[in-house]
């Protein structure tokens, strides 16, 4: 009886495969963070070039106090593009950092499986090899037994 194939870090290639995944899916994450924030920075940004037509269009008619709030109000909302800004670069920055993770932990997989792979086709080489001496032995023993029964 041929015994069966096993890889002794078998166990342990299933963790990198699990980490593969938790890893594609803090890529994943990270990366619809970053959409969400890019959507919030295009709302300020359309917000503020909506506010900058309307004061174009009604500054003649507009109040000194008026005009100081817009003023305010249009830093504010630059302001508010800055820390967008600021946001956006860290996720980048974060969303660098898990794919280079991901790229390590995928490499480390990538690995085991070869050594898998290799294990794997050593066993079939064996097991040919073995499998090859018993057909060798059985064509052998029927040919000396058609030779017996052919000298008697």
């Amino acid at each position: 009886m041929v015994e069966r194939f096993s890889f002794d870090l078998q166990t342990v290639l299933n963790l990198r495969l699990q980490e593969e995944e938790k890893a594609m899916n803090e890529v994943a994450a990270k990366e619809a963070e970053y959409q969400r924030a890019l959507q919030g920075r295009s709302h300020l940004e359309k917000s503020l070039i909506t506010f900058l037509q309307e004061q174009r269009h009604a500054r003649a008619s507009q109040s000194a106090l008026s005009f100081r709030h817009s003023v305010s109000w249009r830093r504010d909302i630059q302001s508010s593009l800055r820390e967008k800004d600021r946001e956006l670069a860290d996720i980048h920055r974060d969303i660098c950092r898990a794919q280079e993770r991901l790229n390590e932990i995928t490499q480390k997989r990538k690995i085991l499986e070869k050594l898998r792979e290799k294990k794997e086709y050593q066993w079939k080489r064996k097991y040919a090899r073995k499998e090859q001496e018993f057909l060798d032995e059985l064509a052998q023993n029927q040919f000396r037994q058609h030779r017996d029964e052919a000298s008697l």
